[in-house]
């Protein structure tokens, strides 16, 4: 090991010794914080599932266009969000996990950048993260709050929403 690694590893031990500590888990989803990492709070899944147990499919009677249209004008409304602030997404690839209220607003948002994407600080992508689901709201009338998973590229090539087929 050189000694460059070696003075890198150091400062890593010692500032998860120092400052990590000090960082208090949270020990209910009402703790937990409105962006974070898949992977992060894995403790917190069981109940974070059981909180909002519908699916974006189940929202929009299992019509799979409309699901699909949903979730693609969320990942426009996220491309026109970074344009409005100036904020560079092109080039991000992540995998993502929203849980949404009755009334289509996210409240937790879960994300992990896939191999070759972008690599974009994480405490300004979550600030941009944060920044979006606050002005997000996304067209549904559930019965109970509800999640969906997947995945989105930037840039999306798209921007206009689609018809689903009725």
């Amino acid at each position: 090991m050189n000694i460059r690694h070696y003075i890198t590893i150091s400062f890593f031990l010692l500032s998860q010794a120092l400052y990590g500590q000090d960082v208090e888990k949270p020990l209910t989803i009402g703790q937990l914080p409105p962006v974070f990492h898949i992977g992060e709070y894995e403790n917190l899944y069981p109940e974070l599932y059981k909180a909002y147990p519908g699916f974006l499919l189940s929202v929009t009677n299992n019509n799979m266009n409309a699901a699909f249209e949903k979730w693609l004008n969320m990942i426009y409304a996220m491309e026109s969000h970074a344009e409005l602030l100036d904020f560079d997404i092109k080039g991000l690839k992540i995998w993502i996990n929203v849980f949404l209220d009755e009334k289509g607003h996210i409240d937790y948002f879960q994300y992990f950048k896939k191999p070759y994407s972008k690599n974009i600080n994480d405490k300004e992508l979550e600030a941009f993260f944060k920044s979006f689901i606050g002005q997000f709201k996304m067209e549904v009338s559930a019965e109970s709050p509800f999640n969906h998973s997947g995945s989105a590229s930037f840039p999306s090539f798209g921007g206009k929403p689609l018809e689903a087929n009725k």
